[in-house]
């Protein structure tokens, strides 16, 4: 589990270090700002979702297939949630900070892979939307979703189902 908790404290240090203003700006999307705003967070609360998320389904997925894929998965599916998210309001004067792309994706791959997993994925993403809409003054939907979508496919193009007994 070293890569989820690598990644997660880089997400402690990003939000306890991280310089007034950083973020990813939806005028210049393409920056480093693409991988760096995933280590950015509004406040605890959006801090603490993100980790505690992160932490039970990057688990789960690391276990599964392993440390590299972990960080490739969540760096790719950050990047591109924020990419989203900046082109979907180009116009917005704000920084986009946080995981929710990245974490979102090991939601989409759990989805695929668990039968049972709607009952969990459903409100999680949900609850997501709502935290996203209180803290930071606009919606990362467009994150949330892109993320969790890299996540499906990835869990169709390179990760086999487990037997269903």
């Amino acid at each position: 589990m070293r890569a989820t908790l690598a990644l997660s404290s880089a997400f402690v240090i990003g939000f306890l270090l991280h310089p007034e203003g950083w973020g990813l700006r939806p005028a210049d999307p393409f920056t480093s700002e693409l991988l760096s705003h995933q280590f950015a967070h509004n406040s605890w609360e959006h801090l603490g979702a993100n980790l505690v998320t992160f932490l039970a389904f990057g688990t789960w997925f690391e276990r599964r297939a392993g440390s590299l894929a972990t960080v490739v998965l969540f760096l790719l599916a950050g990047s591109v949630g924020g990419l989203t998210e900046a082109l979907a309001d180009p116009g917005y004067a704000g920084a986009i900070v946080g995981a929710s792309g990245g974490v979102s994706a090991f939601l989409g791959v759990f989805a695929r892979l668990e039968r049972w997993a709607p009952l969990i994925v459903v409100p999680v993403l949900g609850a997501y939307s709502l935290e996203a809409l209180d803290m930071a003054g606009s919606n990362a939907d467009w994150s949330h979703l892109t993320g969790f979508a890299v996540g499906l496919v990835w869990a169709l193009l390179f990760i086999k189902p487990l037997e269903k007994v």
